[in-house]
């Protein structure tokens, strides 16, 4: 004989472990991320270019 009931019954125990685990897990990565990194300072050229461009206005 074959047991159906005992086979779908494992294979819906199996289903729900399986969902449980990747829940885990998607939860697990979800906590890992890093917070985004923070922008570079700009260069001293940059700067200048900001100062330059501040007082161009300032004398218009």
């Amino acid at each position: 004989m074959i047991a159906y009931g005992s086979f779908i019954n494992t294979l819906i125990d199996f289903t729900i472990v399986v969902f449980c685990i990747f829940m885990i897990i998607k939860a697990m990565n979800a906590m890992k991320k890093a917070p985004p990194a923070a922008p570079p300072e700009p260069t001293k050229e940059e700067k200048l270019l900001g100062e330059i461009r501040d007082l161009l206005k300032a004398r218009s």
